[in-house]
This record gives structure tokens, sequence and C-alpha cells, in this order.
């Protein structure tokens, strides 16, 4: 992709430290917050301020780079879980040790917020004079532990009208121990009541319906209910996690009332309704005395899978091989992140990448600090192959044109993307409209612009002179990046993309 922005790898350090000394375990993201924003406006940008919750906002901000081009969002989480029995050190004060950087929430996920803070602050330092087309968005929400609140009240902003989305969780994918999500798992939780009949304890059988006891029936039978499975994600999973009932003092009293909470790990194809009407349906089965109540209180989140062959993670996947030296491992997880709102929610395509690290939840937290940088690279080159023209980078429906046809031998195919593939966006290195623009000035379609307004400038009418003109210049490029023909007369289009 030619040569590239500099990241300020110290500012990048100086930030994760920073960022680990704040507290902001939830629901205390209001310090952190406060930090981001601030170090939003050291780069000349104006960062905004949305309260989600009192003294829980998210940060936005946004470059605006100007024309009609795609917007591009970093997105990040504030808050971390408090910290754990069991820490040799003070979880707030950040110590370096043998390449890696310890605290809470250091991988968890305050290392992925100082990498989108170098890219972004790179981002920010290319001007307006840039070649880049559309704009960059930095989102940082709260109560990723808890409920999502700050990704849910994200998507009722513009930001949730983003075209795609890079999420810097703490997943780097240069393993399959270590994958990239090609989606995930949703949940649901599930909260039933069993309302019986008192009656005196010596007496359970005169009047009594005993609660207790059918929720202990049906707990049981929950291990023979028949759960979801999935080529790719595997078998759903159900566990209880809290059974309540009884009386609160002493008392010869039959229960007239238990309740239990369970959570149900859901694989694509299940939602809400279907794991309320699998429960009910278990429930009806059993010769069951109690009424029985079934409710499902948040936090809800639906599975989710990407397309791991769009446009954008195209564009994701060769800046990734091209900065840590092997192509990305996707793979399904089991588990839900902020990405199950983005994607399943608000319909974002939504790559989930960030540093490396181990014992997030755990004491010993850390983050591994050689991972830092290649994050931040793999950011700034997407961003800038997807607002350069290089990605697309419309994907405006299944019929895609290229304004390349005039250009490109594979043309004679046929100039629909779809079948022909001679594109920038479908063949990589292969195109050779790409490889006219990479290899004359290192950002997708700068060089193929120069040379189709200088044509322009030398005739602006479709005709045969152009495109004698176009080919005259052609033969200033070096002969090894001109592996396409000129075919019929040239015609002018305002930018270098694809159009519908």
């Amino acid at each position: 992709m030619g040569s590239q922005p500099t990241i300020d790898t110290e500012m990048m350090l100086d930030d994760l430290r920073s960022l680990v000394r704040i507290h902001s375990a939830l629901p205390c993201e209001e310090s952190l917050a406060r930090f981001i924003a601030e170090r939003v406006r050291q780069m000349g940008v104006e960062p905004r301020i949305d309260p989600v919750a009192p003294g829980r906002p998210n940060v936005y901000a946004t470059i605006d780079f100007g024309g009609s081009g795609p917007f591009l969002v970093f997105s990040g989480h504030s808050d971390t879980v408090p910290a754990t029995p069991g820490w040799e050190t003070d979880p707030l004060m950040p110590v370096e040790r043998e390449g890696r950087l310890y605290g809470l929430g250091a991988i968890n996920m305050k290392g992925g917020l100082a990498c989108m803070l170098a890219a972004f602050r790179c981002l920010a330092g290319q001007g307006p004079s840039s070649a880049l087309c559309g704009r960059i968005g930095l989102a940082v929400t709260v109560d990723q532990e808890g409920e999502s609140m700050g990704a849910r009240r994200l998507l009722a902003t513009e930001f949730g009208g983003c075209d795609a989305m890079l999420h810097a969780e703490h997943f780097f994918g240069d393993s399959p121990r270590d994958y990239l999500p090609s989606g995930a798992t949703g949940k649901v939780n599930v909260q039933v009541l069993l309302r019986g009949q008192a009656a005196h304890a010596f007496r359970p059988k005169e009047g009594g319906i005993n609660a207790i006891d059918d929720a202990a029936a049906l707990i049981d039978a929950l291990s023979r209910m028949k759960l979801g499975e999935h080529p790719d994600f595997g078998s759903a999973t159900l566990c209880t996690l809290k059974i309540e009932g009884g009386y609160k003092q002493y008392a010869m009293v039959v229960p007239d009332r238990c309740e239990f909470m369970a959570t149900r790990l859901l694989v694509p194809g299940e939602d809400r309704e279907s794991a309320v009407k699998d429960l009910d349906q278990l429930a009806r089965s059993l010769p069951l005395q109690s009424e029985v109540t079934i409710r499902t209180p948040p936090p809800y989140y639906e599975p989710y899978r990407i397309d791991t062959d769009s446009a954008f993670v195209r564009t994701f996947q060769e800046a990734y091989q091209e900065t840590v030296g092997v192509a990305p491992t996707f793979a399904p997880h089991r588990g839900v992140v902020d990405a199950n709102v983005f994607v399943a929610e608000g319909k974002i395509p939504t790559v989930v990448f960030g540093p490396k690290g181990a014992n997030h939840h755990q004491p010993g937290e850390y983050v591994e600090l050689r991972t830092l940088l290649p994050v931040a690279r793999v950011y700034v080159k997407t961003a800038l192959a997807y607002l350069s023209g290089g990605a697309g980078f419309y994907e405006s429906g299944p019929v895609v044109k290229c304004t390349f046809p005039y250009f490109c031998a594979a043309s004679s195919r046929g100039t629909n993307v779809q079948t022909c593939q001679a594109s920038i966006r479908a063949l990589g290195s292969q195109c050779p409209a790409r490889r006219v623009t990479e290899g004359a000035t290192g950002r997708f379609g700068e060089g193929w612009l120069n040379l189709v307004e200088r044509a322009s400038r030398a005739s602006p009418h479709p005709s045969s002179t152009s495109s004698r003109r176009l080919g005259q210049l052609s033969t200033q490029l070096p002969r090894r990046l001109l592996p396409f023909r000129l075919a019929g007369s040239y015609r002018t289009t305002p930018r270098a993309r694809f159009t519908s």
C-alpha cells in the first residue's frame, strides 16, 4: 500500500499508561470519557459527550475529509469490571515487565483504546488536502461489561448509520487460538417465576402447592431440553444462575413462590422468542401444579455473523496481512461483545480486532506491548484504503459496474463486478487498475485519478483524442505497472469509484 503516515508510538504508550491509571469500573466511566475527550481536542477535533446515564457518557468524534465517501468508525468501550482479589500490584498502577503492561483493563480494553486513539490521531494529521473522501469516527461507549447501554445508544446517533466499523476488543487473529470473530453467539436471560399455594408445612397436601418443589423439577428437566445446534458455532447452552424462594423469616409454611434465573447462549437461528417457547413447552410437559411465568430481563444479544468476503472485510484483510505478515484467522466466537449490538441490531459491518493479552477479569491482566503498533497500523491502512477508493466502495446493490472498463483488459469479459471481478475491490494485486494506482503513488485511486484528470484537461469531451492523450500519459509510468490495454474511447468520471 505504499508509504504510510507515521504513528506516534510514544504517545500511544503514554495514553495506555494514563488510561490504566483511571478508575473506570462500571458504572464509573466518566473520568475516562473526559480523558478521551481531551486527547481528541489536542488533535484539533472537537469531541461530543453523550450522557447515556448520569455520570456515564459516550464520547464521539469525527474527522471529515469531505466528499460523499464512506463513514468508518473506530469503536471501543470505556468500562472495566471491578478489580478482583489476588492482584500482586496495584491494579490501577501500570507495571511494565518483559514486554507486557499489567493493570486493570490493560487488555479489556484500554490497550485497544490506546490503539484507536493512535490511529485516529494519525488520520487527523492527514488534513483536508489529502486524497481521502468520507469520514472517520471515534466512538467510546459505556457499559459493555453490563448491558451494552452505550452501544445501543450509539445506534440512535449518526454513528449508527456508519458504513463500517473496526471494534478494538482483544482479538488479534494471528492463529486459530487467537482468532477474529467471524460472528458470535447471542445470549438471553430467562427469569422463571413459579406461584404455588401456601399451607401448613405439617400438612402440605391439604391445599398446598410447593413452588420450590415445582421449580426443582423444572430445573432438573432443563438438562433434557433440546437446545439449538449450529455446524460452525456448536450447541447452545443453558445454565441456572440463581434461585430463591420460601420464607424470609422462619415459618412453617408451604412456599407459595419460587423464582430462578438462567442464561442461555444462543446460536444463529435462535432468538429470544424461540428460547421462551422451548422453556414454556418443557414446563407444560411436566406435571407441575404451580403457575409458571417466563420473562427475559436484559441484557439480550442476538447472535450474528459477518460476511468475510465483503469489500470492507477484504480491505481489512489486505491491511492486516501486509502489517502482521499472515492472513487473519476468522472463527466463530462463543460469547458476546458489543459487536453483537452493532451487527445484529445495527446492521453495521464490523471487524473485531485489537491487541494481544491475557487474564481479563482476573488478577494479573496484561497487554502485550509489541502488538499495539500493528493494531494501530492496520486501523490506519484500512481507513486509508477504504476512504481513498481502494475498496469500493459503495456496495449499492447486486449489480455493480466498474468505472475502469475502458482501461482494463479484463473488462472485455464484462463490466459487472460480480461476474468480471476486474476491480480494485475484488482482485487485489491482480487488478490492473490497482497495480497502476498503488505502484504509481502508494495510495489507491490517487495515481489513477491524476492520470484521468490530466487526460480530461487535455480533452474534456469523450473522444479518441482524450483516449490517445491518456495513452501518452500512461507511458510516463513504469511499464511493469501497466498490465492493461486501452479499448475504445476514454470516458471521464468525477471520481474513480464504483457506481451502480
